[in-house]
């Protein structure tokens, strides 16, 4: 990522390098993926008035993007009610257009004049699947509970967000379903090893 100007606006290029530890066709076939699924989940997000930067520029050949500089904060740097409540809403706005984020967290949520700003799509993709858009809701709890320990009760403020744009109850069922699973591989390891 790089810091640049576009048509004499601020703005960042990402660029997806070839990664030499990758066969040179699945490289390839990587990092068109991830530009084409980031480039058009910001898109279709951004045509839905949900805030994230504005794609100035896409290549698919080199495997760039250039977009609208966000000049916030990260939300992992000072959480509050009202933040956290509003990345539950923007999360459940991304769930009713079936975006997965899959990198959902506090520092991938940007504060800027009251409103939140999701980046890094890089992981995103389009799905129906309930399970997967509910690893978002499951990530952004667990690595805020890392990292912000004693802030437990913004976690409620979060899901109050959820509430009303989405199905908080049912999300929560299902994260509660991952955190099962993963408790399920640590108890077999047990056994195991």
């Amino acid at each position: 990522m790089y810091l640049t100007e576009y048509w004499g606006c601020k703005a960042v290029l990402k660029l997806r390098r070839a990664k030499s530890y990758r066969h040179p066709k699945v490289d390839l076939r990587i990092r068109k993926e991830r530009t084409r699924n980031e480039a058009s989940n910001m898109l279709k997000a951004y045509s839905e008035g949900l805030g994230v930067p504005a794609l100035y520029d896409v290549d698919f050949n080199e495997f760039y993007i250039i977009m609208e500089y966000i000049d916030g904060r990260p939300l992992a740097e000072e959480p509050s009610a009202w933040a956290m409540r509003e990345a539950g809403r923007t999360l459940a706005s991304l769930h009713s257009i079936n975006i997965a984020h899959w990198d959902y967290t506090t520092a991938n949520l940007l504060v800027k004049e009251r409103r939140v700003y999701v980046i890094d799509f890089g992981l995103s993709r389009r799905t129906e699947d309930e399970l997967e858009k509910a690893i978002d809701a499951h990530l952004m709890i667990r690595s805020f509970l890392s990292a912000h320990p004693g802030k437990e009760g913004l976690v409620e403020e979060f899901w109050k967000g959820y509430s009303e744009v989405g199905d908080a109850e049912r999300m929560k069922e299902l994260v509660r379903q991952i955190e099962l699973m993963g408790r399920y591989v640590k108890e077999r390891r047990k056994t195991v090893w």
